[in-house]
């Protein structure tokens, strides 16, 4: 599998047309044909203006629309919060159990970013990114972790670790299910099974 790359090509060509667009409708607005010596500069100023808030808008929100997956956005979007079981496989003084857990993903069109809980721990993502298929038909989120035991709930040998999540997305189920890995002093290793929680 390939890591998902932003389309920053097919965005530039959309942001330049907007910028232009912009720039000619003010200047019909202004109803004044007169050169000044300043307008190149004023009009610069309006498209670089404008081309910057679609860039802000289109990161946080625009490339979630349906209309932006017809050319510009080829990945899912997994934000929200998902909940689910995590499956632990006994070792380091940890009993084979299953953990009720939640995973709160932040998802931009430029990033990534997730948040596990369970009631004896929680970490945060380090790195996270998507990965796909040459048909961009199937994605795999990998996150690397620092995990951070709860105090009083985890077990005494449990210390602050890290480690790695890759989870499989199934966009017909809304599931993410995968394995995870640590680095404690005795490596160990796990299955996670989570669902998207209705908005």
């Amino acid at each position: 599998m390939i890591p998902v790359r932003p389309k920053y090509k097919e965005l530039s060509v959309v942001s330049f047309f907007i910028g232009l667009v912009f720039v000619i409708v003010f200047t019909l607005i202004k109803h004044d044909w007169s050169y000044r010596w300043y307008y190149p500069f004023f009009n610069t100023t309006i498209a670089i203006t404008c081309i910057g808030v679609f860039w802000y808008l289109f990161n946080q929100y625009i490339w979630r629309w349906k209309i932006s997956k017809f050319c510009i956005v080829d990945f899912p979007d997994l934000n929200g919060s998902w909940e689910g079981t995590l499956k632990t496989d006994g070792k380091h003084s940890l009993k084979e159990e299953d953990l009720k857990c939640s995973l709160t993903i932040k998802q931009t069109y430029i990033s990534i970013s997730c948040r596990f809980r369970t009631n004896k721990a929680s970490s945060n993502s380090i790195t996270a990114t998507l990965l796909t298929n040459a048909d961009k038909n199937e994605f795999m989120l990998i996150y690397c972790y620092e995990n951070t035991p709860v105090r009083g709930k985890a077990p005494t040998s449990s210390r602050m670790h890290h480690g790695t999540a890759m989870l499989d997305f199934d966009a017909n189920n809304n599931t993410l299910e995968g394995n995870y890995y640590t680095n404690r002093e005795v490596p160990t290793q796990g299955s996670l099974e989570l669902k998207r929680v209705p908005k």
